[in-house]
């Protein structure tokens, strides 16, 4: 009798430590109630939804709703494009390459997106080291990519967002045109393209607006470029090895020889970017900025394999770090701009894990947008308490909406997971909407 006392004394007592110790979320009442939730959803019901719930301590998929159909990641992309640039370059990112050939310095890029980069933090790197040398200055362009990756949209050309990718890229591979209110002038940065600006009264186009011709560096402007409070837009530039051998020029005060034939058994040495890696990672990641994901992807591709194309970055790491994922992505450029690109929630969640285990949880909330806080996502997902609670990247092309991160709940208990909207029609905030609402649920019964 005693024994029978004493093993069901210990059996409620580990029944007791286990409920105390184990989330809510894990007991598969709360699992279905939250499955039953998402699937019921009108809003989720009148589009493709996808989504995935991932315990990174117990390594397990805990809610999968179509979570291995593939959708449209959009900038969900960038996740890979981070993961790969942690594995493959970490914390020292190549500025340039650089080799002597008697009087001269052969110089070549890296795809290195930091260098008068207005965003990130302030660095004349290349241009003190380009002034340091008493060399001649000769640019070799190794560049092995296309200006656009697969699937962009060539009507998105002078559009911010659809910089064009390049082996040295200068100024954000951007133009800045500015109209001052005061002195009536249109101020182009940098300055070389103020001789590429002309007046064209086009109707097409709005009263004001600066624009580029499609294939060269011709700007127009239609009316006077700016009101009361002012003008300013970015218009990518079209990229060619003159145009970055005159802006080197421009920068260092120096001439910039073309070299076109590479040299046989040269010592190339690099020089490394004084800008820390996390403040790139964390601008591209804030405002999900497209250039340096592309860049930051050119790069990877130069580190493993000396080329400058993105797809042998991607082929590297589908081979080795990401061989594993549940679903292969298909996966073709770094920023996500493409509609090529497809991806499956579970496989997200699962390179967020791998995240998670090579950074951790406190450099994950340093890097990522914060719901109602930061980045894409400051006016949604802020914490029903005051405290955040979801760090995460947004993914956003017409007809899709993607969110995927992580989801601290009140307990602490920190959970991985990635919401995949493709094809409704209208506003994004409707499926936004019903995303808050499953992550507060999470956030009180996880």
């Amino acid at each position: 009798m005693r024994i029978r006392y004493g093993f069901g004394l210990c059996l409620m007592m580990s029944l007791v430590m286990l409920s105390c110790s184990s989330p809510n979320i894990l007991v598969k009442g709360k699992r279905k109630e939250l499955k039953k939730q998402i699937e019921q959803d009108p809003i989720f019901n009148a589009q493709f939804t996808g989504f995935a719930l991932y315990d990174p301590l117990a390594d397990s998929l805990l809610v999968a709703i179509q979570a291995h159909h593939y959708f449209t990641p959009a900038s969900n992309t960038k996740l890979l494009t981070l993961y790969t640039s942690l594995r493959v370059m970490g914390d020292s990112m190549p500025l340039l390459h650089y080799t002597m050939s008697g009087d001269t310095m052969i110089i070549k890029g890296t795809g290195y997106p930091g260098t008068e980069y207005a965003p990130l933090p302030e660095s004349h790197q290349l241009q003190e080291f380009l002034l340091a040398s008493d060399k001649t200055i000769a640019y070799q362009d190794d560049f092995m990519d296309d200006a656009f990756g697969p699937g962009w949209s060539w009507a998105d050309f002078q559009w911010y967002y659809q910089p064009e990718r390049n082996a040295m890229p200068l100024f954000g591979n951007v133009v800045v045109a500015q109209g001052d209110s005061l002195s009536r002038q249109v101020r182009m940065s940098p300055p070389y393209f103020t001789q590429l600006l002309y007046p064209m009264p086009d109707t097409t186009h709005p009263e004001g607006m600066v624009w580029r011709d499609q294939t060269e560096n011709i700007f127009y402007y239609n009316g006077q470029p700016f009101d009361h409070q002012g003008y300013e837009r970015e218009i990518p530039i079209h990229l060619n090895a003159s145009l970055t051998r005159t802006l080197l020029k421009d920068l260092s005060g120096k001439p910039v020889l073309a070299r076109h034939q590479p040299l046989e058994e040269a010592n190339w040495q690099t020089l490394y970017a004084d800008i820390p890696a996390d403040s790139i990672y964390h601008h591209m990641m804030q405002v999900s900025d497209n250039f340096l994901a592309e860049q930051l992807l050119l790069m990877a591709a130069g580190v493993v394999t000396d080329t400058l194309q993105a797809d042998k970055a991607i082929e590297y790491m589908l081979k080795g770090d990401l061989s594993d994922l549940p679903d292969r992505p298909q996966w073709v450029d770094g920023s996500g701009l493409s509609r090529y690109n497809l991806n499956t929630p579970a496989s997200i969640v699962q390179v967020l894990h791998y995240i998670y285990r090579l950074k951790g949880l406190d450099w994950i909330k340093s890097i990522f947008a914060v719901g109602g806080i930061s980045g894409t996502i400051k006016n949604w997902y802020a914490g029903p308490e005051g405290t955040p609670y979801v760090w995460a990247k947004t993914g956003s092309l017409l007809n899709n909406h993607c969110l995927s991160g992580f989801v601290q709940a009140r307990s602490g208990k920190v959970y991985v997971f990635s919401f995949m909207n493709n094809h409704f029609t209208g506003s994004a905030n409707q499926p936004r909407r019903s995303m808050q609402r499953v992550l507060e649920w999470i956030y009180w019964n996880g």
